[in-house]
């Protein structure tokens, strides 16, 4: 298993999209120990 792996995010972070987010993260997280995120496509976040 890969010490690290980046993953590269392009939707926007908001609750319209979290469902499917979450599953590409729990994908990565299970082929990786660390997890990196390139947030730098994305343009909208909910942080509430």
């Amino acid at each position: 298993m890969p010490s690290t792996q980046t993953l590269a995010l392009s939707e926007d972070l908001t609750i319209y999209h979290a469902q499917e987010q979450k599953q590409v993260l729990l994908e990565a997280l299970a082929t990786s120990q660390e997890l990196e995120l390139d947030l730098s496509q994305v343009g909208e976040m909910d942080t509430a």
